[in-house]
């Protein structure tokens, strides 16, 4: 009968038993740092790259605000010849070229309105992520300012629409909306002023003319104010961009 003899298994020593633990609390450890560092990096190649984004987006809002001001300037102009011309005819009968051209401003800025949308592609990434991405609290601190700018605009722009369609709708009693049948499109208006056809008011009430014309005033002044807080905006914009491609080295 065999007899098995089981092998002599030596123990190991408390040294042992020691740097083994130790062994296996520094891999931990150096995992641990390891995933840290990983994080680290991939947060910071995300801010880089949600600042590059918010810098394409505030260079395009400097673009749109220029374009938006200017379009603004050319309604103030014809808006204020449009009151001009509606209080002379609440106090006497205009030429044919005046009532023209009446209806000519009537037509081509009457019913269009004065908006202005920032692109937020970049704040919307901030605003999921949230703004602890960003490591600079100075440049967090004027992309939240710039962002109220935002809000604000949006209000103004609202305003600015509700007080423009009141002047729309008010101008329904006054201009005869059956002369302008050969001029549905807005970009043929300039037709009207080379037109054969007579043009004249649906009503000349002196009262309501008045009338009219304040809320022409009313709404050209909430413009004109609009493109100075639009210019604000854009050198808020432009300061921001200024910062952000120095802080993150991304200029050219």
């Amino acid at each position: 009968m065999e007899v098995h003899h089981h092998p002599h298994v030596e123990k190991k020593s408390f040294k042992e038993y020691l740097l083994e633990g130790l062994m296996i609390f520094l891999a931990v450890t150096m995992g641990f740092f390891a995933e840290s560092i990983r994080e680290n990096i991939t947060k910071h190649e995300k801010e880089h790259h949600i600042m590059e984004m918010m810098v394409e987006d505030l260079k395009h809002d400097t673009t749109e605000i220029s374009k938006t001001i200017n379009k603004i300037f050319i309604r103030i102009k014809e808006y204020d010849t449009l009151r001009n011309d509606i209080i002379k005819a609440s106090k006497e009968n205009l030429s044919d070229d005046e009532y023209k051209r009446l209806y000519y401003i009537y037509r081509r800025y009457g019913g269009s309105r004065d908006q202005y949308y920032p692109v937020e592609r970049a704040m919307n990434l901030l605003e999921k992520e949230g703004f602890g991405l960003i490591r600079k609290q100075n440049i967090s601190d004027t992309i939240l300012h710039y962002k109220q700018f935002n809000i604000r605009a949006a209000e103004q722009t609202n305003l600015i629409f509700t007080l423009q369609m009141n002047t729309y709708e008010f101008s329904q009693e006054i201009f005869d909306i059956e002369l302008l049948n050969e001029f549905i499109d807005i970009f043929r208006a300039i037709e009207i002023l080379d037109s054969n056809k007579k043009f004249t008011l649906l009503n000349k009430s002196p009262a309501l003319l008045k009338e009219y014309a304040f809320t022409l005033f009313r709404a050209r002044s909430a413009i004109f104010n609009f493109t100075i807080f639009l210019q604000q905006n854009k050198e808020s914009a432009v300061r921001l961009i200024s910062q952000i491609e120095k802080e993150y080295d991304l200029k050219d």
